[in-house]
């Protein structure tokens, strides 16, 4: 147990300055948080456009020569200028594993109803990963809409560019980058 003569009021402003330090921030501001993979340039786009920005692998642990654990890692923002706000249910972000000759597979899924202007989340599914697999799956990461979204009276949820709402990473390339991190040949 850790005992001090220091009173209860400063301890709990030494923790708060401690957490602020870690978590980046000062008593003036936030700094910036970043994803944890890098997305490509993107011009800020009038209007409200929630967007799929990244979508990456992340080795987490190597595990033989030939296999590693891995997380595939998507990234949605918004790119608008207006922020996205919408009702619950109406919209998420899907991550699908597309393996040849099966059905696309929903891997992982996260919903939002708020995403203000500059905003972003993240989407991840980890998985044990062999980079002898002869038809490796690709991922892709989408936003998925209510078919009545456009129609719904909210003009605040409506998406002026569906052209950025999916990204794919196919196997070949998920399997390069695993062999690079892990030293396989």
């Amino acid at each position: 147990m850790f005992h001090t003569k220091i009173g209860r009021g400063f301890l709990v402003l030494a923790v708060l300055a401690a957490g602020c330090l870690l978590l980046g921030t000062t008593g003036t501001g936030a700094q910036e948080i970043k994803p944890p993979i890098v997305e490509k340039p993107y011009a800020k786009v009038k209007g409200i456009d929630p967007a799929v920005t990244a979508l990456a692998v992340k080795v987490t642990k190597k595990l033989t020569a030939f296999e590693a654990e891995i997380e595939i890692i998507g990234v949605v923002r918004n790119i608008g200028t207006e922020d996205f706000r919408s009702g619950n249910g109406q919209q998420s972000a899907q991550l699908y594993e597309e393996n040849p000759g099966a059905r696309p597979r929903l891997v992982a899924e996260k919903a939002f109803s708020v995403l203000k202007s500059g905003e972003f989340f993240v989407v991840k599914y980890g998985r044990r990963w062999s980079t002898s697999m002869e038809f490796p799956p690709t991922y892709r990461l989408m936003l998925s809409y209510d078919p009545d979204i456009y129609i719904d009276g909210n003009k605040r949820n409506d998406d002026v560019n569906s052209k950025n709402n999916r990204k794919t990473l196919t196997g070949t390339v998920i399997t390069e980058q695993v062999r690079k991190e892990i030293g396989a040949k």
